[in-house]
């Protein structure tokens, strides 16, 4: 069994684990299977294409699980297969281990041979794994968790910065609309205070005072 490129992976924590249990790299695909059945039928190799799981430990290419999925491996990685079932593509998710500038390019080769294919999976890493990455691991590691951990935090500014943003935004734009609405209410203040003084006193109805009194 050998690790299948055609099968995109991701990181995912197995369902129901706990927050202190590392991630597993992990990913569903379609590989052809020969179907025995179909093949004695047609005389010929006949093959049908079926979805597999293919789970590894980061950091121990021995953990290697390569094989058909079944319902619970959906239940187990839901964001993995719900990423297979939406036919969307799972891009390396990450930094590249052969991009990172805090090792070297045989490093980044060295690790990669592991299974190591990101930053954020050597960030990963088991303890008890670390002795297969040779003697450096821990401390590549440790840089790892610093990189993602910094970059985290700056996403996590960015996004607050834009949040504030557009929050000014749109308090610019009520403002504006403030304004607007309070010089059309002045305007019509105004333009009823006009009509009222232009306009002539209506004439008052009544008794005549008595002195106006036609003589008897």
């Amino acid at each position: 069994m050998s690790f299948s490129d055609e099968i995109p992976m991701m990181l995912e924590r197995k369902n129901g684990e706990p927050e202190f249990v590392n991630k597993l790299s992990v990913g569903f695909g379609l590989l052809p299977l020969q179907d025995p059945r179909e093949s004695r039928k047609a005389g010929r190799p006949i093959f049908k294409d079926v979805v597999h799981v293919q789970i590894m430990v980061p950091g121990d290419s021995k953990s290697l699980i390569l094989r058909p999925a079944v319902k619970k491996d959906h239940e187990d990685y839901p964001m993995a297969y719900a990423k297979f079932k939406s036919n969307e593509a799972i891009a390396q998710q990450g930094t590249p281990i052969e991009l990172w500038a805090q090792i070297t390019r045989g490093e980044a080769l060295s690790l990669k041979s592991a299974g190591i294919r990101t930053v954020e999976e050597l960030a990963e890493v088991h303890d008890g794994n670390l002795g297969k990455l040779g003697a450096s691991a821990r401390e590549f590691r440790t840089k790892a968790r610093a990189f993602v951990n910094t970059a985290a935090n700056t996403a996590a500014a960015a996004e607050m910065a834009m949040r504030n943003h557009e929050l000014e935004q749109k308090n610019a734009s009520l403002e504006e609309r403030y304004k607007q609405l309070a010089a059309q209410v002045s305007g019509l203040l105004a333009a009823q205070a006009a009509g009222g003084q232009d306009g002539e006193a209506p004439a008052r109805r009544g008794r005549r005072p008595a002195a106006e009194q036609p003589a008897a």
